[in-house]
C-alpha cells in the first residue's frame, strides 16, 4: 500500500531579513563617523606602512601641501565604502526574502522523500540590486519604483572603479547620472503654512493658527545630478538620507512579504506592525 505523505513544518523566520537590513545601515553609519573623524587630524608625517623592511611608497615626511589632496581622495573612498555596504547588505537581504519566497511556494506541496527542497539559487549569484529587487516585487505582488536603486547602483560604481567620477559607461542620460531617492523630512503644518523643522531650528518660527500646528513626519523625492567627468560630493546628511531610504524600502518589502505569505494560508504569520517598526 502507498504511505501517506509525511507533514514537514518548517520555520520562516521573518524577523531574519531585517536583522540582515539594519545591520548594513548600523555599519554604514559606524564606519563613516568613524572614518570622517580621521579626516579631521592633523596632517600625519608619514602615510608609509612600518615594518621591518619599511616600503616607501610616499616620501619622508610626508609633505604637508599635498595632505588636503589625498585626504579628499580618502573621503572619495570612504563614500564609496559606505554605498557598498547599503547596496552590498540590501542584496543579501533580498537574498533571504527570496528564500523565504520559493520555501512559501511550496506550502501545501507533497515533495519526494528525501531530496533537497527546490530553491532557485541563481538569484543569489546575481549582482544588480534593482533587478533583484524587481523580480521580489514581482513575485510578491505590488508596485514599486526601483530606479533609484539603480541610479545608487551606477553611482558606486563610479566610486569603486572610476576615482570618483562619473563615467560616460554609467550615465543615466544624457546629462549624466542622476541620482535619485526618497528622504524623511519633519514639517510643522500651520494653517496653509508648511515650515519645514531644519528651518525652524535655524530661524524660529512663530505658531499664527489659533488651533496651533501639526507636526508631520513626509517622504520627500530627492534627486542629484552629476554631470559626465564631476567629482561625486555627498554630505553627511546626503549619506543619512539614502540610507534611510534602504531601511524603509526593506521595511515596505517585509511588511508585503507578510501579506503576501497570509494569502497563502501560511500559518502563524508574524504582525505586518510589528515586524516593521
Amino acid at each position: 500500500a502507498p504511505t501517506q505523505p509525511i507533514r514537514a513544518n518548517l520555520l520562516l523566520n521573518v524577523g531574519d531579513t531585517r536583522k540582515m537590513l539594519d545591520r548594513g545601515i548600523r555599519r554604514t553609519t559606524a564606519f563613516y563617523k568613524i572614518g570622517r573623524r580621521s579626516i579631521d587630524l592633523e596632517p600625519l608625517d608619514s602615510l608609509n606602512l612600518q615594518s621591518e623592511v619599511t616600503f616607501h611608497v610616499f616620501p619622508e615626511p610626508f609633505p604637508a601641501d599635498q595632505w588636503p589632496a589625498t585626504v579628499a581622495e580618502y573621503d572619495c573612498w570612504l563614500l564609496g565604502q559606505c554605498l557598498r555596504e547599503l547596496d552590498q547588505f540590501f542584496s543579501v537581504f533580498l537574498d533571504q526574502v527570496w528564500n523565504i519566497l520559493e520555501i512559501a511556494s511550496h506550502n501545501g506541496a507533497t515533495l519526494p522523500a528525501n531530496s533537497p527542497l527546490p530553491i532557485d539559487r541563481t538569484f543569489h549569484q546575481r549582482t544588480s540590486v534593482a533587478s533583484k529587487l524587481r523580480d521580489v516585487v514581482e513575485r510578491i505582488g505590488f508596485e514599486l519604483d526601483g530606479g533609484p536603486f539603480l541610479s545608487l547602483t551606477k553611482l558606486r560604481n563610479c566610486l569603486s572603479h572610476h576615482f570618483g567620477h562619473v563615467a560616460y559607461m554609467h550615465r543615466t542620460d544624457e546629462k549624466g547620472l542622476l541620482l535619485q531617492w526618497r528622504a524623511p523630512t519633519v514639517l510643522l503644518i500651520d494653517g496653509d503654512n508648511e515650515v519645514r523643522l531644519s528651518e525652524i531650528r535655524e530661524n524660529g518660527y512663530q505658531v499664527e493658527s489659533e488651533d496651533g500646528a501639526q507636526v508631520v513626519l513626509k517622504f520627500e523625492e530627492k534627486a542629484k545630478l552629476f554631470a559626465i567627468g564631476e567629482k561625486i560630493v555627498l554630505s553627511e546628511q546626503e549619506l543619512a538620507e539614502i540610507a534611510s531610504f534602504y531601511q524603509q524600502t526593506g521595511l515596505l518589502v517585509v511588511g508585503k512579504l507578510i501579506e503576501h505569505l497570509r494569502s497563502l494560508g501560511i500559518e502563524n504569520a508574524p504582525d505586518v506592525t510589528a515586524a516593521t517598526q
